[in-house]
Formats: C-alpha cells, structure tokens, sequence
C-alpha cells in the first residue's frame, strides 16, 4: 500500500503553476468549478454572493497582470449568469489595462444578452411569409 497526501498533488502542481501562467489559470478554473459545485451548490445564496464579490473585487483591485485578468475572465465565465454581480465597465477596464480583450468581449456579449428583452417576432418577416403562402 502507498499513502500518498494532497501535498503529493498539491505541491507539483504549485510548482508547476508558478512557472506557467496557462497551467495557473486552468489549475484554479478547474478548483473554482469544484469548489463551486461541490461546495456550493447547497450552501446559501450568501456563500455564493461572497465568492462572486470576491472575484469581482480582485477583477476591480488593478492588481495583476495579463495572465491573472485572465484568469479572472475565464472563472466568470463559468457562472451562467453575471449581470447581478459583475459589471461590464469593470470588465472592460480591466481589458483594456491588461490586453485580455476577447474573454472581456465574450462576458460583456453574455451580459447584453441576459440583459436584452425576449426577442419578439417581426411582424414584417410574418406578413411576407403569409404573402409568399398565398401567392
């Protein structure tokens, strides 16, 4: 039998991260869907409210480079829906001052979306498929 700890993962993994920022942000996107799901799923709307303003704050702090805006970017990303907690002038500042414009474009297109009416249908394109039916 071998007894292997989390610090026998854990710490190749630190060592590894440090050295990559790609490895970095997959390692905590990877543990922030887990912990999200596992942790948080029956845990209160408080817990969650927390994290999501925790991620929000750090986005806001002008702490961090590239690689950890990035980062950020890609943990919003996971959540169905932010437009209740991240801001699109945050997200856009943010990347602009880091240079991470296409996961900021990609969150700012969610949060018009969540944020646009239900489409209704055009009465125009139903008043030429009735003439087209007819005719």
């Amino acid at each position: 039998d071998i007894a292997l700890c989390a610090l026998d993962f854990v710490a190749p993994l630190q060592s590894l991260a440090r050295h990559d920022p790609v490895v970095a942000k997959n390692a905590l996107v990877h543990l922030y869907r887990a912990v999200r799901q596992q942790r948080l799923e029956g845990a209160g709307a408080d817990q969650l409210a927390r994290l999501h303003a925790g991620v929000a704050a750090l986005l806001t702090s002008r702490a961090g480079g590239t690689a950890f805006v990035g980062c950020l970017h890609e943990l919003a990303l996971t959540e169905d829906d932010t437009s209740g907690w991240l801001h699109p002038v945050d997200v856009s500042e943010s990347a602009e001052r880091t240079g991470t414009l296409h996961s900021a474009a990609r969150l700012i297109e969610r949060h018009i979306v969540a944020a646009a009416p239900a489409a209704r249908p055009q009465k125009r394109a139903r008043d030429l498929a009735s003439a087209a039916a007819s005719g």
